[in-house]
């Protein structure tokens, strides 16, 4: 049973006027760190979008957002300038905008200075959200605006409707996507400002040019997606409420005045105003509580996430500040047992406030004691889920808002601890607008086994194909292999072919590698489907299949002999290249790109791993060596390599990893090698011409590459880069950018016209994306030997749990260099524990722990060793 519950750090406090929540008001948005520091755009350097808080010019709230932009046409279709805001940071820290609540986003914006434009062409002003799914993929959503930024003028309002449209003029366009496709509106971590100019670059002219000013203010969601559960109109004239106020206290009950107020409302004709006076005569304390009559229907509770209720506090709490909270309860009866589930609604009674939208997620979450906030010491509900009290425990104890049936509201009193006994505290709320929000599939139904699963034999790959699962959408498939016959995917042994075949695909080629030489292979292959609410159904199989896998090179366990970085690579000699050439298939061009054969652009790359360096080297044939001066690293003539430290088995990392499964992505450039990738910069690992980096021109035609590496200067500062063995699969791939200076006056992206790869499908794609790279090993042996298997025991590590996927066990292992108290736990999504493993002293050595995650939902967890100063927190994936 799966079912995707979302993540919420919610917004619990936010005004609202009309029947509207201001999820921005702009009064601040010009600080410095509101929007990311990097400017995207495809000018010069000339290029800005500029912000700032104007407090002169606004339509509500302190301030409005200033834009000053100017954009530089840096191509043939135009330019652009991008500015983005997003509240994403660790896992377990992110923060959601929940927009599925309404139906449209409205936004006031005022042009200052009219787009003063060289060569007049098309200008629009583009919103884009960007939302995650519960994997941490991010999409990106585009909506073109009406805006008029070529014309100054009077505040104008801006709506954009919150649906999935292909004219991004109507609604949100896919724009870019690596997670699910589909638009979650409430999991949206931020937003985009886009402004796109139409001229594009004429050869031989300057590149066109635009500049102006305008204001944003006041993003606000509006409109109900689902129908209220209770409007608040007409509320106490429909005797919708029964009211409880403590009669059976006698002397010591509460008083309540309920009355509809038809002047101050957020929407409809009116709100519910409720005049109260809790006593708390009892020694822990007193109440007043409103039940609705008839509720009526409360259904879809299982395909929502969060409740949403409006609410001004007129008169504040009169008496002890603070004495009275705000209680929202549910009650379910999944048992045909009532339960309670409550949740204190973060309002400040003692404080008047205008009309607020209170959050509320439909998640289970434990009370906690105020004496952590310096209270008495008294249990509280919490504000961001729902637990159940702490003196009425029933039924199985667990949150089912599928089964809620009924609600109320009670003001709650503390006891003599807060204030005296006896005293009346008294105010004025208001309501309307009590809705649900959020969207989750409530399906808990996997697909069915895939049919026509076969495997038919190719030359050096087999062809695996299946017919999809009838009566699913946007399903996706996973391909599995093992030598022997498949009972369970996640058991040891088992390999990926791919994971997340879309439908409508059917087959997948398998390309078949071994070490060193052509050798004969035999395998059997499984298919499942996993439907678009994440069940994963289960496999079917084909019989064996034997084939042959074609003899690849491998990483070398010598280091060339006596090596110098001088441009010669005579002492390679001993050692088989990589062999990257296009007229063989060797080497890949990417489309788009070209390369006039292997005269053009090929190469042979050399790789050695010994005593904790890595060594590289490549003879990259060029008939034209150019550098590029004032332009990124790859737009100039240098190879790359793609590698994984690691012995990779499983699931291929889609992403680039550190830790003990450290990727790496190094450029060897005429002045230095680099380690490249974006969240990894090391502008200077090596340094052209210094004893351990050379890179300079051939003799004829093209280049020649050497480098020593020190294993511990490529890491991060989180890696801890293994003993790599011999039988290690390592992931690798190689890149040639082919610059031949043929557009010299273009732009710098345009200025590198290939690029060959050693992976037949990276696409270019290897940068980011690490499934699309090959693999070789680490020696010519397709395995560790039984002998080298073991962690060292001299050094604290954790390893990589296996399997990953898992479903429900999985292996954790560990070593350990010194005795000492070890901790070993097991955290959710939400960075909360929900499984401790160790917690207790061990000597040094290597450990293995059994994890059995029956008892847990399908989900990302994590998993984080502490002992001594050691602590290292890994990421495991749990699929029922």
């Amino acid at each position: 049973m799966k079912k995707l519950f979302s993540l919420f750090i919610f917004f619990s406090i936010v005004s609202v006027t009309s029947a509207q929540w201001v999820v921005q008001p702009y009064d601040t948005a010009g600080n410095p760190g509101y929007w990311l520091n990097q400017l995207f755009q495809n000018g010069d350097s000339t290029a800005y979008m500029n912000y700032s808080n104007n407090t002169d010019d606004k339509t509500e709230g302190a301030a409005s957002l200033q834009w000053d932009y100017r954009i530089v046409s840096g191509a043939s279709w135009g330019g652009f300038d991008v500015r983005v805001h997003r509240t994403d940071s660790l896992p377990g820290g992110k923060f959601y905008y929940d927009l599925s609540a309404g139906t449209e986003l409205k936004l006031d914006y005022k042009v200052l200075q009219a787009a003063n434009m060289s060569v007049d062409a098309a200008l629009t002003f583009s919103i884009k959200l960007v939302e995650v799914d519960e994997s941490g993929n991010r999409d990106l959503w585009v909506q073109t605006t009406q805006a008029d930024l070529k014309t100054a003028g009077d505040w104008e309002t801006l709506t954009l409707p919150l649906e999935v449209s292909d004219d991004q003029t109507l609604g949100f366009r896919l724009q870019f996507g690596d997670g699910d496709g589909e638009l979650q509106l409430d999991k949206v971590i931020g937003f985009e400002i886009s402004i796109f100019y139409g001229a594009g670059v004429v050869d031989g002219s300057p590149a066109p040019t635009v500049e102006g000013s305008f204001l944003m203010d006041n993003m606000r969601l509006v409109g109900n997606r689902y129908e209220p559960l209770q409007t608040f109109d007409s509320a106490v004239a429909d005797s919708f409420f029964v009211v409880d106020t403590m009669s059976w206290a006698g002397g010591g009950a509460s008083s309540t005045i309920i009355s509809d107020n038809s002047t101050d409302f957020v929407e409809g004709n009116g709100s519910f105003q409720w005049d109260y006076t809790v006593n708390a005569s009892q020694g822990w304390g007193g109440y007043a509580r409103i039940t609705p009559a008839n509720p009526g229907p409360i259904d879809k509770f299982d395909e929502r996430t969060a409740l949403v209720l409006y609410i001004k506090n007129l008169v504040p709490q009169s008496g002890t500040a603070d004495r009275v909270t705000f209680r929202f309860t549910l009650t379910e009866d999944n048992t045909g047992e009532d339960e309670g589930w409550t949740c204190e609604v973060p309002i400040k009674l003692s404080e008047a406030s205008d009309w607020t939208r209170y959050y509320l997620p439909l998640r289970e979450r434990p009370t906690y004691n105020d004496s952590i906030f310096g209270g008495p010491g008294n249990n509280h509900f919490p504000s961001d889920g729902f637990s159940q009290p702490w003196w009425e425990s029933k039924g199985d104890g667990v949150f089912n808002p599928e089964a809620v049936k009924k609600w109320h509201i009670t003001l709650s009193a503390g006891g003599t601890s807060y204030g005296p006994q006896g005293e009346k505290l008294s105010g004025t709320l208001l309501f309307d607008v009590f809705q649900q929000s959020g969207f989750q599939f409530s399906d808990d139904t996997p697909p069915d086994v895939p049919s026509g699963i076969s495997a038919v034999a190719g030359t050096y790959s087999n062809l695996i194909t299946w017919t999809d699962v009838p009566g699913e959408e946007k399903e996706t498939y996973n391909i599995y292999y093992s030598e022997n016959p498949i009972s369970d995917v996640n058991a040891e042994g088992v390999e990926v072919v791919k994971l997340g075949v879309e439908e409508n695909v059917q087959v997948v080629e398998h390309v078949l590698l071994a070490p060193a030489t052509d050798q004969e292979v035999t395998y059997y292959y499984a298919v499942n489907a996993v439907d678009k609410v994440g069940n994963v159904g289960t496999p079917g199989f084909t019989p064996a299949i034997t084939n042959t896998a074609k003899g690849t090179t491998t990483i070398s366990m010598v280091a060339p002999s006596g090596f110098t970085a001088d441009g010669d690579l005579s002492e390679w000699a001993g050692i088989t290249p990589f062999r990257i050439f296009p007229s063989d298939g060797s080497g890949t061009v990417k489309t788009g790109t070209t390369i006039d054969g292997d005269d053009d652009c090929s190469a042979e790359a050399y790789v050695a791993i010994e005593d904790n360096y890595l060594y590289v080297a490549f003879n990259v044939n060029d008939d034209v060596v150019h550098h590029e001066e004032d332009c990124a690293s790859w737009t100039s003539d240098a190879p790359d390599l793609l590698i994984g430290l690691y012995n990779w088995h499983g699931a291929p990392h889609t992403n680039y990893q550190h830790g003990m499964e450290p990727d790496y992505h190094l450029r060897f450039g005429k002045y230095l090698a680099r380690s490249d990738h974006w969240e990894n910069i090391k502008d200077s690992l090596l340094v052209n011409g210094t004893a351990n980096y050379f890179w300079g021109e051939k003799f004829g035609s093209g280049y020649t590459v050497e480098a020593k590496i020190a294993l511990a200067d490529l890491a991060a500062a989180n890696d801890t880069i293994p003993e790599i063995k011999e039988g290690f699969r390592i992931p690798i791939d190689f890149v040639i950018n082919d610059n031949d200076n043929k557009k010299p006056d273009g732009q710098c992206w345009e200025r590198r016209e290939g690029i060959l790869t050693y992976s037949s499908v990276n696409q270019d794609q290897g940068w980011k994306d690490v499934s699309v790279w090959s693999h070789t090993w680490y020696g010519d042996q397709w395995t560790v030997s039984v002998d080298d298997q073991g962690l060292t025991g001299n050094v604290y590590s954790l390893s990589q749990n296996y399997p990953n996927p898992f479903n429900p066990t999985t292996v954790i292992r560990y070593s350990l260099a010194k005795a000492g108290d070890v901790s070993l736990k097991i955290y959710n999504i939400l960075g909360q524990e929900v499984k401790q493993l160790v917690n207790k002293q061990q000597p040094a050595g290597n450990y293995q722990i059994n994890f059995n995650a029956n008892q847990l939902s399908t989900g990302v967890y994590f998993y984080e060793i502490k002992s001594g100063s050691f602590r290292e927190v890994k990421k495991m994936m749990f699929v029922k």
